[in-house]
């Protein structure tokens, strides 16, 4: 079960809480007016999107009453730490030496994997890609 106790850092502890009230004043400030239900997004499914949310909105939704792991399941069945990894999808098509470098920027910038998109696998550009990441596994 998730302990929500022992996570005591807060983020962004340098801001004060903005109520509902002091945003909405700030944003028809900063919009010149603009009324606020004027940026509400409607869907095609007959959704409206406010353009922000606050606590309150949210306070009366069932699954800010459930925890992950219990039933009925709202948030999950997954009780423990998420093991999600940051994948960049690379499109090929033509010079794949330029995808191999954005492949190795995108590593360099903290990717954990690459996944490249080719339209057709051209056998030239396999022995580069293994030099350039010797674990990678190039089918």
């Amino acid at each position: 079960m998730t302990d929500e106790n022992k996570h005591t850092q807060k983020l962004f502890s340098e801001f004060t809480p903005a109520t509902a009230a002091a945003w909405e004043e700030r944003a028809r400030k900063d919009l010149r007016d603009t009324p606020l239900e004027q940026l509400t997004w409607h869907t095609y499914e007959g959704i409206n999107i406010k353009p922000y949310y606050t606590k309150e909105d949210i306070q009366q939704l069932p699954a800010t009453k459930q925890k992950p792991g219990n039933y009925p399941f709202l948030r999950g069945t997954k009780t423990d730490a998420n093991t999600w990894l940051n994948i960049q999808e690379i499109n090929v098509s033509g010079d794949s030496i330029t995808a191999i470098d954005k492949a190795a920027d995108a590593l360099s910038r903290g990717a954990d994997g690459i996944h490249f998109i080719l339209p057709q696998p051209e056998p030239k550009t396999l022995p580069i890609t293994s030099r350039k990441f010797p674990a990678c596994l190039c089918l």
